[in-house]
């Protein structure tokens, strides 16, 4: 009887490499395909925030909401407020490390990787973490962690108000903001205070120059990330969601009175 005859090593490491080829070929495709599942559902995450903002002025005869860091434990943050239209009021007394229920939606899946403490910026990849009046019980907020950010201009805020160099820069109705003055984007903090007439010199380049895109504490440097590529996902306030490359941030109506601004020129590469 013959024996059956195996693999010579030869076969084998022919079969191996070509093998380790294949997946060679397909880890990068395979990448990208996460990457616009995770874009995708970012997207629609914005959405839903975008909408939260429209239905809180709609119920409030088109005022924007007043939003302040000192209120009551439970109301002030631009999250807590716009949680119940999100079908969530637990937020606004529990807050939300586990990221269930509204404060699921408030991280990009891109920025998968946890704040290391209660009160800490974010990056890129990772969430912010935000906890106010520590011991304070009628005023601490609870711990949470999330990757998106308000636009503070598309606020009714007193403190905002009382400040004459920052009251002008308030849209303070829905109706007064552009179609594509950014309400909330991905960004590394809670909020921002980004204008193109105070933070884009005319030339193109920025008032205050970032060296890198892995977000830094400036205006402009909560937002000019490379989380998506070099891009952000925004949502406007005509209620749609856009991918904004970061050298056309002056192309968008950011604050009352912003006027457009060339392309931003000296962004680092990365």
């Amino acid at each position: 009887m013959k024996s059956k005859k195996g693999f010579t090593l030869i076969e084998l490491l022919v079969v191996i490499s070509i093998i380790a080829l294949l997946v060679s070929i397909l880890m990068p495709a395979l990448a990208k395909a996460r990457e616009k599942a995770k874009d995708v559902v970012c997207k629609s995450q914005l959405k839903q925030w975008g909408l939260a903002v429209f239905q809180y002025a709609e119920d409030n005869n088109g005022s924007l909401m007043e939003y302040s860091y000192g209120m009551p434990k439970g109301v002030g943050m631009w999250y807590y407020i716009l949680g119940s239209y999100i079908g969530d009021a637990n937020i606004q007394t529990q807050g939300n490390t586990a990221l269930t229920g509204a404060a699921e939606i408030l991280s990009c899946p891109s920025a998968d990787r946890p704040a290391t403490s209660d009160y800490a910026f974010g990056g890129v990849n990772k969430r912010w973490a935000w906890s106010y009046f520590q011991g304070d019980s009628a005023r601490e907020h609870p711990p949470i962690q999330a990757s998106y950010m308000l636009n503070n201009w598309v606020t009714n805020s007193t403190s905002l108000k009382n400040n004459p160099q920052q009251a002008p820069l308030l849209f303070i109705k829905y109706t007064k903001m552009h179609n594509d003055t950014p309400m909330i984007s991905d960004g590394i903090w809670v909020d921002n205070f980004f204008s193109n007439n105070v933070d884009i010199n005319d030339n193109g380049t920025l008032v205050e120059p970032l060296t890198h895109l892995n977000g830094t504490n400036t205006r402009a440097g909560r937002m000019l990330i490379a989380r998506h590529g070099r891009s952000i996902n925004i949502v406007v306030a005509d209620n749609h969601v856009e991918r904004m490359e970061l050298e056309k941030v002056g192309q968008y109506h950011w604050a009352n009175g912003d006027g457009l601004k060339p392309d931003i020129v000296g962004l680092p590469k990365d």
